[in-house]
C-alpha cells in the first residue's frame, strides 16, 4: 500500500469512529481531576507562584528566564520585603567581588540587580503607604448655620 492509501484508510476509519464517539465528553475532566491539576501547578512556575519579593503573574513561558527581581510580571509583596533586602545585599557583595576579579560585565549585571531591588523596594513602600491611606476614615462635620 502507498502512503496515500494508508492515509485515506485512516481518514475513513476516523470519520466512522467519530459518529460513535463523543470526543468532547471523553476528554472532559472531572472537577476532582481539575482540582488535582490545580494543586499540582499551584506554587510552581507560572501564575501566582511565589518568587523572591512577591508573586509571579505570568503564565506559560518565562520571558525573564526566572530572573524574577526586576521582572514586570511580578507583583511585589510587602510581606516579602526581607527577601528583597537580602537579595540586594547579596548583589552588592557580587558587585564588589566581580569588580575585584575584573569581571566588569558581571559587575554591571549585578549593579542592575541592585537597581531592580531598589525599584521593587520603592514599590513596596508605595503599596504600604496606599494601604495606610486606604484605612483612613474621613469624618465630615457640618456645623449648624448661625442665623443673622
Amino acid at each position: 500500500m502507498t502512503h496515500y492509501l494508508v492515509a485515506e484508510a485512516h481518514d475513513l476509519y476516523l470519520a466512522r469512529s467519530a459518529l460513535h464517539l463523543n470526543v468532547g465528553e471523553a476528554l472532559q475532566r472531572s472537577p476532582e481531576e481539575l482540582q488535582r491539576l490545580y494543586r499540582e501547578a499551584e506554587g510552581k512556575v507560572g501564575t501566582l507562584a511565589d518568587v523572591i519579593g512577591g508573586q509571579c503573574i505570568c503564565h506559560g513561558f518565562c520571558a525573564a528566564k526566572f530572573a524574577c527581581v526586576g521582572c514586570a510580571g511580578k507583583v511585589p509583596d510587602p510581606a516579602k520585603r526581607s527577601q528583597l533586602e537580602r537579595h540586594r545585599a547579596w548583589a552588592v557583595q557580587q558587585v564588589e567581588y566581580a569588580t575585584q576579579e575584573g569581571l566588569f560585565p558581571e559587575a554591571e549585571r549585578m549593579k542592575q540587580v541592585v537597581r531592580d531591588c531598589d525599584t521593587e523596594l520603592r514599590e513596596i513602600d508605595q503599596i504600604e503607604a496606599y494601604r495606610r491611606d486606604e484605612s483612613h476614615v474621613a469624618t465630615i462635620q457640618i456645623e449648624p448655620r448661625k442665623r443673622r
